[in-house]
């Protein structure tokens, strides 16, 4: 048996208790016994059976050629980094510290032993774990007093996160995990389609389905066409002349205005405009209202060719539009 067959055999009799050698480097300050010894393995044995020894460090020896002197430390390089330092000649190696990664704690943690004995240890936690290995999770948003999600507003939640938590939005709700609103949707509201016609108070009929707070409607096209004035020059909302013109509104049951609402600068009696919609639009969306407007339900509301609606040029009018109405809601 060569020596490196040998070697092989009393590492294996270490049962893997050593760390890789180190070379080039050397913990210092640490030493509380020097030897010498005929081969490096002689002083990983001498470690392993003295219950002070966590590490060592060894070079050739400079009074017996052949030999190695070896230093036994009471410290290893994770438990004093300052003291590991580079030198030449020197080679370190240390006992695993099973608070290692590779040790018997692992993932996100840091850990110490208590004293030498490599069967006692501890691990120190970071925020968010705890446990022997700091292997469970602590949950912050089971107590109030481990987390800062605003629990006043509904819409905020706790999330917990390993090692840590997050505020988030809860369902139904929108926002940065701080300020949370709810969130508004788009419904459609009618069952059938909505025919709007140019005179004789052909206005198409929606009854609102529940309680709730709208913010804003939209008309959107489905068939048909009108025109105020000239059945060539018919389009979805209005006639295609006066592209940016569009002819239709919303009202209740009183034919008091709902959408656009009431004050809208830019409604003309007889038309109004809205930024980015043409009559040739497929949706008509109508301003946003501010506060939003309260519906019951059954309300009726009514959807309306403007001058139908106020009993002007009726002769001239042409054509229908049928169309879905929706509410974007609270």
């Amino acid at each position: 048996m060569n020596f490196q067959e040998r070697y092989s055999i009393w590492e294996q009799c270490t049962d893997g208790l050593f760390e890789p050698e180190v070379n080039g480097m050397v913990l210092l300050n640490h030493s509380f016994r020097l030897l010498k010894a005929e081969m490096p393995i002689l002083c990983l044995f001498v470690c392993k059976s003295n219950k002070d020894c966590v590490s060592f460090n060894i070079a050739p020896s400079n009074e017996t050629e052949g030999w190695f002197s070896c230093e036994l430390n009471q410290a290893d390089r994770y438990n004093s980094p300052q003291d590991f330092h580079q030198r030449k000649g020197f080679s370190y190696r240390g006992i695993k510290n099973p608070c290692l990664n590779n040790g018997l704690c692992e993932g996100n943690k840091t850990c110490t032993r208590l004293g030498y004995d490599l069967t006692k240890y501890t691990c120190l936690c970071p925020n968010g774990y705890f446990g022997q290995n700091c292997e469970k999770d602590i949950d912050e948003c089971a107590s109030s007093n481990l987390h800062n999600c605003t629990l006043e507003n509904p819409g905020v939640k706790c999330n917990n996160t390993p090692g840590s938590f997050k505020c988030i939005c809860a369902e139904g709700y929108v926002g940065d995990g701080i300020k949370c609103a709810k969130k508004v949707s788009w419904i459609k509201i009618n069952i059938d389609p909505v025919c709007v016609g140019v005179k004789n108070d052909e206005y198409g009929t929606v009854i609102v389905p529940f309680d709730v707070k709208v913010k804003q409607l939209k008309l959107v096209h489905l068939s048909g066409a009108v025109s105020g004035m000239n059945p060539a020059t018919v389009q979805n909302w209005g006639d295609n002349s006066y592209p940016s013109q569009l002819f239709f509104v919303i009202t209740d049951e009183n034919n008091d205005l709902i959408a656009p609402y009431p004050g809208y600068p830019r409604y003309y009696k007889y038309h109004l405009t809205i930024d980015n919609i043409t009559v040739s639009s497929p949706e008509l969306m109508f301003p946003i209202s501010d506060p939003p407007l309260p519906l019951k339900k059954d309300d009726k509301l009514r959807v309306w060719f403007t001058t139908d609606l106020h009993d002007v040029a009726e002769r001239s009018s042409y054509g229908k539009t049928c169309c879905d109405l929706y509410i974007y809601y609270v």
